[in-house]
């Protein structure tokens, strides 16, 4: 007698913000899964009668009516984290996939993805898949493939801040994601790396098809949303406040403690605030000696500077 095949809903959530000119080709890359019993939740934080809010649902007309599709507006703003809650909370499927509204699903991801979650017992919270990060150029496209190192570990390379993947790569069971209570939405940046650290404490997340990708990331040249060095200081700060116990009690604490303020340091120096900088590069070599390839970025970093600035 043949084994009954599981194929449980899957709610895929793609939140969305000023990005109408890419989002038809992420809900198209759901759609044109082999994987069939699929949700699409396209959650608008615009905020209702913007101009971006508009846009987006101009663009979206052609598949608002589909009966896979829902989609929800907030009336604000409110943030990338609260989109995603509104998504989860809303959510019919056992199992959730998150989508960045500029990313794109390989075809099989989805499929490829259950049949592995559906394998594993209840101490995994989900799975996850490598990128292809597409570079957008004025020369054309450059593709790299964003691969995990697997002989790290995954929970302390989120306190390192350093994980190379984020959500639109997982696959995870809703129930985990009602348990932490979704996202937290004190966070403007680092959302992936808060909810990820906060599963991962009590849970596992497998990678599937190590040495492949199923999952086109993509980063513009004309992205003006990378935030000031100052910015950068108070998100980052708010990570480590929060996860504070959790890093002092890591045989690990000097070096994530470094790092970090070592990245804050240079995000600073970034934007020019030469004095800020100085105090982190002192407050990261508190905790551990700097290595001779950081010092070297320090001077990458002032020629860029120097040279931005002729």
């Amino acid at each position: 007698m043949e084994s009954k095949i599981s194929t449980p809903l899957v709610s895929v959530i793609i939140p969305t913000y000023a990005r109408s000119q890419y989002i038809c080709r992420a809900i198209d890359s759901v759609l044109n899964q082999t994987y069939k019993n699929i949700e699409v939740i396209v959650v608008d934080d615009n905020g209702e009668n913007t101009e971006n809010q508009l846009a987006t649902f101009q663009t979206l007309k052609s598949y608002i009516d589909k009966e896979q599709i829902t989609y929800i507006t907030h009336k604000t703003n409110r943030n990338g984290s609260a989109a995603r809650n509104t998504g989860i909370f809303n959510a019919k499927g056992e199992y959730i996939c998150l989508l960045d509204d500029d990313d794109e699903f390989f075809p099989e991801k989805v499929e490829k993805q259950v049949q592995v979650l559906n394998q594993l017992d209840g101490s995994w919270a989900g799975v996850f898949c490598n990128s292809i990060n597409r570079f957008i150029t004025p020369h054309g496209i450059k593709e790299q493939l964003n691969k995990v190192d697997l002989s790290k570990n995954l929970y302390e390379e989120f306190l390192f801040c350093r994980a190379k993947f984020g959500s639109s790569s997982l696959m995870l069971r809703k129930s985990v994601c009602l348990e932490i209570n979704g996202f937290d939405t004190s966070f403007k940046r680092h959302q992936d790396w808060e909810f990820l650290t906060r599963i991962l404490r009590k849970y596992k997340l497998k990678q599937i098809e190590p040495e492949k990708a199923l999952l086109y990331y993509y980063i513009y040249p004309q992205n003006t949303n990378r935030p000031s060095g100052e910015k950068i200081k108070i998100y980052r700060e708010h990570f480590l406040n929060k996860f504070k116990q959790d890093i002092e009690s890591s045989p690990n604490k000097n070096k994530i403690y470094y790092k970090n303020y070592w990245d804050i340091g240079l995000a600073l120096l970034s934007s020019s605030q030469f004095k800020e900088s100085y105090l982190y590069f002192k407050k990261a070599s508190y905790y551990y000696f700097p290595t001779i390839k950081d010092i070297l970025r320090i001077f990458l970093y002032l020629y860029r500077n120097i040279k931005n600035n002729v």
